[in-house]
């Protein structure tokens, strides 16, 4: 049993399908901080954590990633096309084809990286993760990337405001 950690996906369905349950351990919760005097419940506080997500570097597109990858399939495609000019004199039928699927591979990423395109124009966001829409890139520490959750927490009075993890997902507990 040691060494066992729940997946993203096992706490992102845990997380959705379970609100009214988290509401209630939260003011448990907060009930406790109260009656072993460690919070009064009339001070404001606001905290945060970055926590990994489950989306990799490679899957995290900002406009400038999505130009750089269409501006290279545009110049290998060239660069392809040129091949094929350079070929049609020798005859080279094997190389002919060889460049052929290259090229229809770059024409399918293309049109991979228009899509995103739109969809982060559309989402009017800095950046997009395709396997985790929620996530995004953040300095974690210094100079260092991940694509991460940033996970804040409002504390005020008698309320506590979790925002989980972006703030159109909130959780409210009234004490």
């Amino acid at each position: 049993m040691f060494g066992l950690v729940p997946n993203y996906h096992s706490i992102s369905d845990f997380r959705k399908n379970n609100p009214s349950g988290l509401k209630k351990l939260f003011k448990v919760f907060v009930a406790f901080l109260k009656d072993t005097d460690l919070i009064a419940g009339e001070t404001i506080a606001f905290d945060g954590t970055k926590s990994r997500a489950h989306n990799s570097k490679k899957a995290n597109f900002n406009q400038r990633k999505i130009d750089k990858h269409l501006a290279y399939i545009e110049e290998k495609t060239q660069q392809y096309l040129d091949e094929l000019a350079q070929n049609d004199d020798a005859e080279n039928s094997e190389k002919i084809t060889n460049i052929q699927e290259k090229i229809e591979r770059l024409k399918k990423n293309k049109v991979r990286y228009e899509v995103l395109d739109e969809k982060l124009k559309a989402s009017g966001e800095p950046q997009i993760s395709t396997t985790d829409e929620d996530s995004r890139a953040l300095l974690v520490q210094g100079q260092v990337v991940e694509v991460s959750y940033n996970i804040r927490q409002l504390w005020m009075l008698n309320i506590i405001w979790l925002l989980l993890p972006t703030p159109s997902i909130a959780m409210t507990v009234m004490l």
